[in-house]
Parts: structure tokens; C-alpha cells; sequence
């Protein structure tokens, strides 16, 4: 109940809303006014406005509550909220015997009365908003607290030594095909740490060895384990952004400063990746989604917000260093930078910029637009490197895409949603997803990069290797469709950097739901064997059969011997069975596996993540393009 008592009728409005605002952000001042009974008290619970000549002669009136005002005139309005009344402006005069207010006064307090809610409500949401910013706070500080790296880690890391340039040439990260699979975790933590030394950036941004230490690993644990968008994919995105950054020369013209951004943006460009793409996130009316659905770019801006996070710990902090100015400019750039890696916003907002740049005769140095536009440009590659590795790996990275695409596509059909073709398991066409991903998508970035920068010629060709593959594949799919018997082995492009390309038929299918509040269960695999038709996913409240697709085998090339591996494929006339692109056993064992990296441990790899030959081929791109690039994407082509 709000009481105010004014000297003068035509000062009411100014008065009462200084008073109210008073009364209500100086609780400690407040006096307590009865609200069962009293003049006030009724026209709280009425909710009518009361003009009294007399207080004294009402009925309502009760001596020792309303003594104050007893025998003068009393005009109570209540003020009503979103919620009633919420309150009553109470005038009286100052003397007895004084006229009755007019309804001229009456107005003028209901205007009032207007004001002093808005006052009110107002302050009801300032008190709601800090009641926010404090639980937000206590959850930064209990994510940090589990994200929090331990003594005994840090002094490891702090005490190996930096790896320098010729370090990371021996370990190939000098090159494109580098993809880490031959590091273990711990190790991919210190090819980072070199990248940053031999890029300089220690020394000219005053990064602490330590502090920087703590920022990487904290970031390593700010990635969650899905399929593909993992802590691997962190460190291959930045290890190609360090690449162009080494064969560019510094990927002039950008300024140092802007090149830090990039890198730094690189790396945390997909933290706290739930193994969902946007699209699902709105679909499924998630937190993430009501935070962000109404300015776009759903993950993406969570991945900023969780880097920031981390930036805000001092002890991470790798930009302590650098000036008031410096700091908030960088963090704007990463902030654009992440929004960049978004397929759809790089589609509608910059890809045709980026060409008219290329084709007007490359950036302009003192253009802020165009080194915009050359940092969305290099991080939309580095997102999409995993589509120009060697043959092999690029089918592994697609196998590790899809597995996570076909992962969502389950939970869609938990949540009694239906799955896009990219994300259904029993019509996803990989190979012909992967030649409209790379036609519509994937080719124009890294045509543009080598207009822009010749030397990085070499990974377009392996790319448009890749592409050819692809189409090979796909087209004795569909051979192999139409009349077994008459299957042709198709002639495999070499690749510029590696010649083996074994795959051979799997024998197991895993596919992993990665644990969280819509399936309300651990984390679930579902094992799928030759012999079986169907198999179950099982969880807590969760329990649906997934039928067996009937995936193809991939061809035998045109002479077996060249090259010292194949791409399988059934005897013609045998139907096709349930097969995946995997490494054959010669392949793993040419290359040395990760110590301690679930993500790459290929014996689980899920063998529903290759191409079903019965599936419908797409002509365009799918609209499913939130979530992060990597090597997926619409099929596009020839229809089914």
C-alpha cells in the first residue's frame, strides 16, 4: 500500500511519483498501513475511488488505523498493475472544514495514480532482473568452478616446452592435411600453445605462459563430446586458420590485432556444442533457443557467450594485456567472427559480398568492410577444411558429421518431429550430400581464398579430388541399383598428398544419443550387427525401434593393385547390405592413433553415417544449415 499526502492538488503528479519512488526504493523508511481495514483498506479490496468531505463520517472509517485524517476531506484512487491493485494514493487536506476535492482533483489523481503504477511495475522488474543477474552469476561461477583446471595440469603444461617452428613441422602443421588424429590430447593442447608462440602473439599481446595455459585447457573442457563438433574439430578449425595465417605470410592485409581475433575466435567457435544444428534447438523450444531464437544464429551466439565466460575468469584472461580500446575491439571482432561460422548467415550476408570483393580486385587494405569481409572469408574455410583433407580423411570427417546429423535425427523422432532428408538416416544420400554440400557451399569459399591468396591453389585441387570421388561413388551407387550385375568399378583421383584409400565393410553400427534434458536419459548406444533387422534405442521415458537401413558398399577401383588399397564392394548379384565408409585395417595401422580421444576412437564410429542407395537424392541444398559448417550439407544434382 502506497501512501502519499500532498500539500496541493495540482502538484499531485509530480509529488505522488517522487514519493512512490521513494517508498518504494526505501523500504527501510516505510510505515505500515492496515490492509483489512480503514479507508485505505477498502478501497484496496474494492478497487473504487473514494472522495470523502468528511473521513470521519465513513463507513470504513476506524479510529485508531485512520486517525491521521480524521474529520477532512479524503480522496483515495487505487493504483492498478498488471496484476490489480497494487496499491491506493491517498490525498487529504491539511486542515478540517476544507471543501471536498472536485472531479477536476479526481482526474488529476487518477493520472497520478497511472504514473505510480508505472513506478511500481518498474521496480517490481528491476528487483526481478537482479534476482536474474545474480542466479546468472552463480551459474558462470558453478560452471567455471566444474570447467576449473586442476594444479597439477597446469604446472604439466606450464613446464613442457613450446614447440617450435621445426616442432610443428615435424608434426605436419605446416601443411594443409594436418588433421591431429596422431595427437593425443594433452599434446593437441601444446600444438595450439606453439601456433600461438610462432605466430607471435605471446610477445606482442603480453600473454602470460600461464595464463594463456589455463585459458587453452579451460576452453578443451568447455567442448563437449559429440561426433563431430568436438574439441578435434576446435583444434582443426584453428590449425587451418594458423595454416593460411603461415602460407599467406600473415594473411595480409589483416592487422595484427584482427588476426588475433581470428584465431582466438577459431578455437572457441564451437564451445559447449550440443551435436544439434540451430533449426533443432528452435524446433525443440530449448533454453538456448529462447535466448537467442529472436536474433538468429542460436549457437552461435551461445558459443560466444560461453567464450566470453571464460574471459571474464582473470585467470584466463588472455587479453589483460592489451588496452581498454584494444580489448572491447577485439571482442567485437570475435563476436562477428563466431557469427560467421553460421552457414546461413554466411549464405545471405556474405558470400555475394565476398565475390564482389574477389572479383573488384581483392581487399582493399584501408577498407574496414573488406578485412571484415577477408576474416568471414578465412573462418568459413578453416570451418569447412575438414571437406578438403585427403580422400580418406574426408570421408572419415563426413562419417563423423553424419553420425551426429543422424544422432539428431533420432531425437526428432523422440520428440514426434520428422526429420529432414539430411538428418534421416533411411534417406540421406551421403555421397550425393556431400557433392551439393561442396558444389553450393564449400567450393565457392575456398575458390574465393585462392583468387585471393594463389598459394592456397592446393587445397581447392584436393577439394575438387574429393569432389570427383564423391561423384564416383555416387554414381556406382546407383549403378549398383539399377542392375547389379552391370556394376563397373569407377576410376579414383589420386590424392595430391596420400594414396591410400582402403574402406572396408563394417561389421557393428553405433549410434550415440548424447545425454540432455529432452531425452531425459543417460547417455544411450544402440549397436546394430549384420544378422539383426532392427535395433532399440532405450532411455529413461525414451524407447523406439530403428529400423535396419539397406546401405550399399562402395566400388572396387578399376585395378585393384594400384594404389595398394580399395573401396569394397559386394560380388554383383548379391543384394547390398548394411555398410559404412570406414579405414580398412591397412589404413589404421599406416596411421597411429590417438591416445585418449573418444571422438576418434574408430572402432565406435556409427555405420549408419554412410549413404543409403535407396534413398531420394535432393537438388538443392537443404535449409538446414544452422549449427556449424564441417562436411556436410544439402544434396544438390541429379533426382532420385
Amino acid at each position: 500500500v502506497c501512501v502519499c499526502v500532498c500539500v496541493s492538488v495540482h502538484a499531485c503528479v509530480h509529488a505522488c511519483a517522487c514519493v512512490c519512488m521513494w517508498w518504494c526504493t526505501c523500504p527501510q523508511k516505510k510505515s505500515r498501513v492496515s490492509v483489512t481495514a480503514g479507508i485505505v483498506a477498502f478501497s484496496l479490496r474494492s478497487g473504487s475511488v473514494l472522495n470523502l468531505e468528511n473521513s470521519s463520517l465513513c463507513d470504513s472509517f476506524v479510529a485508531d488505523i485512520d486517525d491521521a485524517h480524521a474529520n477532512r476531506p479524503v480522496l483515495c484512487v487505487p493504483v492498478e498493475g498488471q496484476t490489480g491493485v497494487v496499491g491506493v494514493l491517498l490525498l487529504c487536506r491539511k486542515k478540517e472544514g476544507t471543501k471536498a476535492y472536485s472531479s477536476a482533483d479526481e482526474d488529476a489523481a487518477r493520472t497520478c495514480s497511472l504514473y505510480c503504477a508505472m513506478v511500481v511495475n518498474q521496480h517490481s522488474l528491476y528487483k526481478e532482473l537482479l534476482v536474474a543477474e545474480n542466479r546468472s552469476n552463480l551459474f558462470t561461477e558453478l560452471m567455471l568452478f566444474h570447467m576449473q583446471v586442476s594444479d597439477d595440469e597446469l604446472t604439466d603444461l606450464c613446464q613442457r616446452q613450446i614447440w617450435q617452428s621445426h616442432d610443428l613441422e615435424m608434426f605436419g602443421l605446416a601443411k594443409y592435411t594436418f588433421t591431429g588424429m596422431e595427437l593425443d590430447d594433452h599434446q593437441t593442447v601444446q600444438a595450439i600453445l606453439g601456433m600461438f608462440d610462432d605466430m607471435d602473439m605471446c610477445r606482442r599481446w603480453m600473454i602470460p605462459k600461464e595464463k594463456l595455459c589455463r585459458f587453452l585447457l579451460t576452453v578443451q573442457r568447455g567442448y563437449r563430446n559429440p561426433p563431430y563438433h568436438n574439441w578435434r574439430h576446435a583444434v582443426s578449425v584453428a590449425h587451418f586458420c594458423y595454416y593460411l595465417w603461415k602460407k599467406t605470410g600473415g594473411l595480409q592485409p589483416l592487422r595484427d590485432i584482427e588476426v588475433l581475433a581470428l584465431f582466438v575466435a577459431c578455437l572457441c567457435h564451437d564451445i559447449d556444442h550440443r551435436g544439434t544444428t540451430n533449426k533443432f534447438q528452435e524446433t525443440a523450444g530449448s533454453v538456448l533457443a529462447s535466448l537467442y531464437m529472436s536474433q538468429g544464429s542460436v549457437m552461435e551466439r551461445h558459443h560466444y557467450a560461453q567464450t566470453m565466460c571464460i574471459l571474464s575468469d582473470s585467470r584466463c584472461n588472455i587479453f589483460s594485456g592489451l588496452s581498454e580500446k584494444d580489448n572491447r575491439a577485439v571482442t567485437n571482432m570475435i563476436y562477428e567472427i563466431i557469427l560467421d561460422t553460421d552457414i546461413s548467415r554466411h549464405l545471405s550476408k556474405r558470400k555475394v559480398p565476398i565475390q564482389d570483393m574477389v572479383e573488384s580486385g581483392g581487399v582493399q587494405k584501408d577498407s574496414n568492410e573488406h578485412r571484415t569481409l577477408l576474416m568471414a572469408l578465412a573462418v568459413s574455410a578453416s570451418d569447412l577444411n575438414s571437406g578438403a583433407k585427403s580422400w580418406i580423411d574426408a570421408q572419415y570427417y563426413a562419417e563423423k558429421l553424419y553420425a551426429e546429423f543422424f544422432n539428431q535425427g533420432e531425437m526428432e523422432r523422440v520428440l514426434e518431429s520428422s526429420p529432414g532428408k539430411m538428418m534421416n538416416r533411411d534417406l540421406a544420400c551421403i555421397p550425393e550430400e556431400q557433392i551439393g554440400f561442396i558444389n553450393f557451399i564449400a567450393k565457392p569459399v575456398f575458390q574465393s581464398l585462392a583468387k585471393l591468396y594463389p598459394q592456397t591453389q592446393e587445397v581447392l585441387q584436393q577439394m575438387e579430388s574429393n569432389y570427383n570421388n564423391w561423384t564416383s561413388v555416387r554414381d556406382e551407387f546407383w549403378r549398383r541399383e539399377e542392375d547389379p550385375a552391370a556394376a563397373v568399378a569407377p576410376a579414383m583421383v589420386e590424392d595430391a598428398p596420400f594414396a591410400d584409400k582402403t574402406l572396408a565393410q563394417p561389421a557393428t553400427a553405433v549410434i550415440v544419443l548424447p545425454p540432455g534434458p529432452l531425452l531425459h536419459a543417460e547417455q544411450t548406444a544402440i549397436t546394430h550387427s549384420r544378422p539383426s533387422d532392427s535395433a532399440s534405442i532405450q532411455g529413461q521415458g525414451v524407447s523406439r525401434t530403428v529400423p535396419k537401413p539397406l546401405l550399399p558398399s562402395l566400388p572396387m577401383p578399376a585395378n585393384p593393385s594400384s594404389a595398394g588399397s580399395a573401396l569394397s564392394m559386394p560380388a554383383a548379384g548379391q543384394p547390398c547390405s548394411s555398410a559404412s565408409f570406414k579405414m580398412s585395417p591397412l589404413a589404421q595401422q599406416q596411421r597411429p592413433k590417438a591416445q585418449a580421444s573418444p571422438p576418434y576412437n574408430k572402432t565406435a564410429l556409427g555405420r549408419h553415417s554412410l549413404a543409403n542407395i535407396h534413398s531420394t537424392a535432393a537438388s538443392a541444398v537443404s535449409g538446414d544449415t544452422g549449427g556449424g559448417g564441417g562436411g556436410g550439407g544439402g544434396g544438390g544434382g541429379r533426382g532420385r
